[in-house]
């Protein structure tokens, strides 16, 4: 079970205890709006697609402060050849969202997709018209790419460009 730790925050990988609360915060919808899939996932769905998840090359970890688990966060489709995956994330609990937990589990994602798997680059669709993901991923270091359709593009962060960006986000979550 691969456990990340740092910022105040811990990462735990996805496993059959928490999947169901993962599909309760995902049927939000204020958070489902964001998603390319917008159907309400049922209890039997989210089971299958755990079941039949490949988790070396889908990697998703529960957020947790002070063991409270409050978010998701994720890495997926991974190319180990070509150093690439793809990034996600929501806050589940309300109560913490705009907290900076976000910031400091993507610090611990982005160190453990960089420096442990040795990806190169990471992307991220965003939503066209969800302007606090932007500004979000922005301040990560991304930079917007590639259109997909009419609701998303894809954004994209290079290990370097995250090295650049790094020490200015460790500040920001030790405040």
């Amino acid at each position: 079970m691969i456990l990340l730790e740092g910022n105040g925050i811990t990462l735990k990988q996805l496993n059959t205890e928490t999947i169901q609360l993962v599909r309760i915060w995902r049927n939000q919808p204020e958070i489902r709006s964001q998603m390319e899939f917008q159907e309400e996932i049922s209890e039997s769905a989210q089971l299958i697609w755990f079941q039949n998840l490949n988790q070396r090359l889908h990697q998703y970890f529960v957020i947790h402060i002070e063991d409270k688990p409050i978010g998701l966060i994720h890495l997926k489709n991974i190319d180990f050849k070509e150093g690439n995956g793809e990034a996600g994330l929501f806050i589940g609990e309300k109560a913490f969202r705009g907290t900076g937990a976000s910031l400091g589990a993507s610090l611990l994602l982005l160190d453990y997709a960089f420096n442990k798997l040795n990806l190169r680059t990471i992307q991220a669709k965003v939503k066209n018209d969800n302007s606090i993901a932007q500004q979000y991923n922005q301040l990560l270091g991304f930079k917007k790419k590639d259109k997909i359709n009419d609701n998303f593009f894809i954004w994209e962060l290079s290990k370097s460009e995250f090295e650049i960006v790094r020490t200015s986000l460790v500040k920001l979550v030790n405040l």
